[in-house]
């Protein structure tokens, strides 16, 4: 970000720290885990949406049965 205090003024930089903290990074084993329980989550929703698809059709023929 740059600020002008005169209009005649160069421009100066008031961002002086430009030093990053970048995140730690994570092991193969973190990422492989993290992969794991995302697609265990993906397969949790397709099977709860099925289910949910298909609970109309279950009900009905359940009371046509009885």
């Amino acid at each position: 970000m740059y600020v002008m205090s005169k209009p005649n003024e160069e421009r100066k930089d008031i961002n002086t720290d430009h030093t990053s903290v970048a995140p730690p990074q994570q092991s193969r084993e973190e990422i492989q885990a993290m992969e794991a329980e995302a697609v265990f989550t993906v397969q949790q929703v397709a099977a709860t949406a099925f289910l949910l698809y298909m609970s109309p059709f279950a009900i009905d023929m359940v009371s046509k049965i009885f």
